[in-house]
């Protein structure tokens, strides 16, 4: 009885660890490249085969290679919505799949700059945004100097949708928009962005041989220990920073915050500052060639928020 209960439970932990995975690409909602065969990779612990099923139909099998599967989707017309389901010990489901074409976005925080940030001056974008079958698929940002990820940590497919429209890039929207309008497929956005990163943080070691001084940067970092240390030091910084910033700040100070609706500021004088901007080299451009002037004024109560 001992012996046949041992057994069982050796079953169930061989069954509960051999989960299959699926990139985080390939989920609900995705939109992949028409007109291409898509690779699909994951991972395994089960020795059975990995079926794959596009629509209810078997498209054929494959088996992994150190923990490791991979099968080509054959290239599809654009449209949707499809199923996947990925068979193994246990099964994995995407739903509401499209084909149409997918772009990647990346950059610094222009790029990130979301449309909740834009809102203001694109009030009717915003308000009337209802593109279901556009979708961005913002990647997670995740610090790593010794190696490549196989996948990402985390991470979803968003629709330019009411639900959703506030959180995606506001430049990669409206690139997407114009081509949705244009072409009539649905498009998808793998959003690669980080604000501030310098452009050798996005290229290859490779590319990267004439300038020592870069890769040594690197390779710096790929020391967990000095990967550690800077984190914390980072962190130690900037609560420094926001501490003081929040203790000479008198309107935080204050019993009756500076964005409570209770504050009185009748007391409050009016400030103007008129500044001239004249054309030069540098700014010709920006200003298109005419004198701009700036005047500094104090916000109307209404429209201070606790943000």
């Amino acid at each position: 009885m001992i012996r046949l209960l041992l057994l069982c439970t050796c079953l169930i932990a061989q069954c509960a660890g051999a989960a299959t995975t699926l990139h985080r690409l390939i989920s609900d909602h995705a939109v992949l490249q028409r007109n291409k065969p898509v690779p699909l990779t994951g991972t395994t612990d089960s020795k059975a085969p990995v079926q794959i099923l596009f629509d209810g139909e078997l498209l054929g099998e494959t088996s992994a290679t150190n923990g490791k599967w991979r099968f080509e989707l054959p290239a599809q017309p654009a449209g949707g919505p499809h199923q996947l389901i990925i068979k193994s010990n246990d099964t994995l489901t995407v739903n509401d799949l499209y084909f149409g074409d997918v772009w990647l976005t990346s950059g610094q925080s222009n790029m990130e700059l979301t449309m909740a940030r834009v809102e203001e001056a694109y009030p009717l974008d915003v308000a009337e945004a209802d593109f279901p079958l556009i979708r961005e698929f913002t990647v997670p940002d995740t610090y790593r100097f010794d190696g490549q990820n196989s996948d990402y940590s985390g991470g979803q497919w968003r629709s330019a949708t009411q639900q959703n429209i506030r959180h995606l890039s506001a430049v990669a929207y409206y690139f997407a928009r114009q081509i949705h309008l244009d072409q009539n497929v649905p498009i998808g956005i793998v959003n690669a962005s980080l604000g501030g990163s310098p452009i050798e943080a996005w290229m290859h070691k490779d590319i990267l041989s004439p300038y020592p001084d870069k890769i040594a940067a690197g390779e710096r970092f790929a020391d967990p220990a000095v990967d550690k240390q800077t984190r914390k030091d980072d962190k130690a910084r900037s609560d420094s920073w926001y501490a003081k910033l929040h203790q000479s700040d008198e309107g935080l100070q204050s019993e009756v915050k500076w964005y409570d609706p209770e504050l009185d500021d009748s007391a409050c004088k009016l400030s103007q500052c008129r500044v001239t901007c004249r054309p030069t080299a540098k700014n010709l451009l920006a200003f298109g060639g005419s004198e701009k002037q700036f005047t500094w004024t104090k916000f109307p109560r209404s429209l201070s928020h606790s943000d």
